[in-house]
């Protein structure tokens, strides 16, 4: 693989990223290209020769940085981050020079016994139950479904990975109406079908209905149906919702459902103990996922996916011809323990994050996001013209511009009309949220080098543009 270049080549990438990084806060953060931009530059064949490297590196920053949503940029605020660090860059860029398929520990042994230890430490800093046993995949919607099919192979005693649904009663499964949409898409991959997904209603905190939810199983097993599963949410997208794991997981004992629970985004959080009272019920779980790419610091992709039945995964997913036989017992192979037969070294980045960090060090980062994040609340709060739509959550906050007089259908059309404003102005992108049938805009504060600067200006600038708006209708 190296070539005599290989030393200077590297140092002149790692120079290319420690320029962006050094000047991504004085570009747009989302990209104001047209669809065909980049296609219409790059040619439609490939080339006959090789290529230098640094025109290459000239290539990417003249067509390649102009047409990306600088996802690191201080002022990507819209969606859950994807926030990366230097110890998990330097951890990538060894995997990746070593280049090793971390599908079995006969393949990587060093690599299988690093993730079980990662996933061990992460079960600790997180508070979750002993009885968890973890594997890193690529997603939450991989690991949701890998939990859909669990317990599909639950109730049906493992005959569906054998036989197939046919012939079966429809299994039915519930999730919160504020619910990723992952859930619905592993339905669908998992043969369960999009309408055999009952989204329950939320209270006012935007929390699953529990007794919605007692109602529907209820109804559906009247019906002759057969529940088999509930997903319980640990920090909604919309809002940080947090639905009752301790109801939750009590009606799925008593109905004998699976639960899961996606905890993607704020399960992070969970690293900090005033937060402990949020994890009530998650030891009733049967599964549980969340990402530590997105705000422990972790380059994407991964996401750590717990389970407490291993003989029941492994009985599942476990297909092992000859020449995949494991050579001694007592070990890991964890392309028995999801869908992927090849898998990346994930946990070499993992490892450098928590040991470039430590418990205190990612602890510090996340209570400085939720600090700024309760700033920004304070000054937007003293302004009537805002209105909270729902709770601050950690570092989640959601709320519209109104003025009295106006109609719901006028409001969620004006607050379209201020994000797109706001997003326009280039040094801060925001998105929307549709809660209780109101157009919200949604400002999530998690880059890694944000600052209390920045907060100011995204204050002063939304301030701006509302004021703006006050002025038309006074």
């Amino acid at each position: 693989m190296l070539n005599p270049n290989f030393e200077s080549e590297t140092t002149d990438a790692v120079a290319f990223i420690r320029r962006y990084h050094t000047t991504i806060g004085d570009r747009r953060v989302k990209t104001d290209m047209q669809p065909g931009d980049v296609l219409n530059q790059i040619p439609a064949t490939p080339p006959e020769e090789g290529t230098a490297f640094a025109q290459m590196l000239e290539d990417t920053e003249q067509i390649i940085l102009p047409g990306l949503t600088h996802w690191q940029h201080p002022g990507f605020m819209g969606l859950f981050p994807s926030n990366i660090s230097q110890p998990s860059f330097l951890g990538e860029v060894v995997a990746a020079g070593l280049g090793v398929n971390c599908m079995m520990w006969d393949t990587a042994p060093a690599a299988a016994e690093l993730e079980q230890r990662m996933m061990e430490w992460l079960r600790q800093l997180s508070g979750l139950p002993d009885t968890f046993q973890g594997v890193l995949q690529d997603t939450a919607s991989t690991a949701t479904l890998t939990a859909i099919i669990l317990a599909r192979e639950k109730i049906t005693g493992h005959s569906a990975n054998e036989e197939g649904l046919y012939g079966l009663p429809p299994l039915v499964m519930y999730t919160s109406a504020q619910a990723h949409m992952s859930v619905e898409k592993g339905a669908k991959a998992a043969g369960i079908g999009s309408k055999n997904v009952r989204k329950i209603q939320v209270l006012s905190d935007q929390s699953m209905d529990t007794e919605a939810l007692r109602k529907a199983i209820e109804k559906d097993k009247e019906a002759g149906l057969t529940p088999f599963m509930v997903t319980a949410t640990a920090g909604t997208t919309g809002s940080l919702a947090f639905d009752n794991l301790e109801k939750i997981g009590a009606l799925c004992q008593e109905f004998n459902l699976w639960m899961h629970v996606d905890a993607a985004y704020a399960g992070n959080a969970f690293l900090l103990p005033e937060y402990d009272h949020l994890k009530k019920g998650i030891a009733r779980a049967d599964s549980y996922v969340f990402n530590p790419h997105k705000w422990l610091f972790t380059h994407f992709d991964c996401s750590a996916f717990y389970i407490k039945d291993t003989e029941h995964l492994l009985r599942t997913f476990s297909t092992s011809p000859d020449y995949l036989r494991a050579s001694r017992e007592g070990i890991r192979n964890y392309k028995d323990w999801g869908l992927p037969l090849g898998r990346r070294f994930r946990a070499l980045k993992l490892w450098y994050v928590m040991r470039g960090y430590g418990r205190k060090g990612l602890q510090q980062l996340l209570r400085h996001h939720i600090t700024l994040t309760e700033e920004l609340f304070a000054l937007l709060s003293a302004h009537p013209h805002w209105e909270f739509a729902a709770p601050m959550a950690m570092n989640v906050i959601t709320l519209r511009w109104r003025h009295m007089g106006l109609t719901e259908e006028q409001l969620n059309d004006l607050n379209r009309e201020l994000l797109a404003d706001i997003n326009r102005d280039g040094r801060f992108y925001l998105t929307p949220t549709i809660l209780d049938g109101r157009f919200v805009i949604r400002i999530v504060p998690a880059q890694t080098n944000l600052s209390a600067q920045h907060i100011k200006e995204l204050y002063h600038l939304m301030e701006s543009k509302a004021t703006a708006m006050d002025g038309r209708f006074s």
